[in-house]
């Protein structure tokens, strides 16, 4: 049909050219491009995407959203699957063991204290309880003691709050004149209906490791967290999961990145990207650089790129294929936290070579081919002694899921 009726007449106009058109003369021409023009339209629409993208208030179509990448519905486990039904039987194991280590410790902390009590007064003089009710509580930093009454219990737990306040709060204080004239590192929400409830998890945990590292780094970054409109699932589970005070070290923001700060000063940090990061200055407090908050096992492949691309900002990849021997694929796919790990590195002045071999997992270099001079400087002299390593682990880890087994099932 014409080339695709001029492959749909180059997709309506690119898109529409975000002019806010209705795509009317599009309709009016018929055919495939239509359809597409129809698609186009409808995509523009909030009411119109899959409930999945419906995610939170004040939701709008932008250059780069997902319904304009087009993402696939993440899948969500069968909770009557037999796999969910083992998970839980070992979750409940665990926070069975849990219980029982928290009461062994408390009570071997209770023989601790009456044995250091037994140690300092030997001839039983201490004063009786009514005694140091009399005195008042003792903030002496140490643990709530079951001698003292409920009111001086309760005045010694606001004072160790009170304490632990105020040194998170100069903890902050130091914290921001370190990241002064810091560069700004904008973590993408935006991609939280991407993900199911255990990939969103996983998201989160790896957030935390972030904001941790942030926090004791010599050289942090300004942390900026953008599409985190209210409501939205993603923004929900950092509150639950986050401690007090989320906003101090971190900026919350709903609106997208591409509102907020000027395209020519963004660099998407993505593994699908042509060119790598060897040039960027990650000193440069004018460089604003954007790393995707997505676990999606390979399920949008690409999807940060295409992003970049649709967005018109830059994207770069971290040079594991240059200096790693790495081929492009699943291998230049990191955690969130280790490619962070690996920008406050290279702030402090660490080389790349370094970051990568302290950050990249084992595995990873191992499978990349034995050609790659780095790779081979690396593990020529200690490949058999990380081979044994890892298969004396995989043999534990075996041995030690059959006893679990064993122990659920009998």
């Amino acid at each position: 049909s014409r080339r695709g009726d001029l492959a749909c007449r180059g997709l309506v106009a690119r898109r529409c050219d975000a002019d806010g058109i209705d795509g009317a003369p599009a309709l009016a021409s018929g055919g495939a491009t239509a359809v597409v023009a129809a698609a186009v339209v409808a995509s523009r629409d909030p009411a119109a995407w899959p409930e999945f993208l419906r995610d939170g208030e004040g939701q709008r179509w932008y250059p780069g959203c997902l319904a304009d990448l087009g993402v696939p519905k993440p899948p969500e486990r069968d909770p009557e699957s037999k796999q969910a039904l083992q998970r839980e039987k070992y979750n409940a194991l665990l926070k069975e063991n849990r219980k029982r280590q928290k009461k062994q410790d408390q009570q071997e902390r209770e023989k601790g204290r009456a044995a250091r009590a037994v140690a300092a007064d030997p001839d039983g003089r201490e004063e009786s309880s009514e005694q140091s009710h009399l005195s008042g509580p003792k903030d002496d930093g140490r643990p709530e003691d079951p001698n003292r009454s409920a009111e001086d219990q309760e005045k010694f737990m606001l004072a160790r709050r009170a304490r632990k306040d105020q040194e998170r709060e100069q903890e902050f204080v130091a914290f921001r004149q370190r990241v002064a004239n810091a560069p700004t590192m904008v973590l993408d929400g935006e991609w939280g209906p991407a993900m199911n409830l255990q990939e969103l998890e996983s998201s989160v945990n790896q957030l935390c490791l972030c904001f941790a590292r942030n926090l004791e780094a010599d050289t942090p970054v300004n942390m900026v967290m953008t599409g985190l409109r209210p409501g939205t699932r993603y923004l929900e589970e950092v509150q639950r999961r986050f401690l007090r005070g989320i906003d101090k070290p971190v900026t919350i923001a709903g609106e997208p990145y591409i509102d907020l700060f000027p395209r020519e000063r963004l660099v998407y940090l993505s593994p699908d990207a042509e060119e790598d990061a060897t040039d960027l200055d990650f000193c440069d407090p004018d460089v604003i650089f954007v790393m995707g908050l997505v676990v999606d096992h390979g399920r949008v492949s690409g999807g940060s790129a295409r992003k970049a691309a649709l967005q018109g900002i830059r994207s770069r990849r971290l040079p594991l294929g240059d200096l790693c021997g790495m081929s492009k694929g699943r291998d230049f796919v990191l955690t969130m936290d280790q490619v962070f790990n690996i920008v406050i590195d290279r702030r402090g002045g660490t080389s790349w070579l370094e970051a990568l071999k302290k950050h990249v997992p084992e595995r990873k270099l191992l499978r990349a081919p034995q050609s790659a001079p780095v790779v081979k400087s690396w593990h020529s002299e200690n490949k058999a002694h990380v081979v044994r390593r890892r298969r004396l682990l995989r043999a534990a880890a075996a041995i030690a899921w059959l006893a679990l087994w064993a122990r659920l099932w009998l």
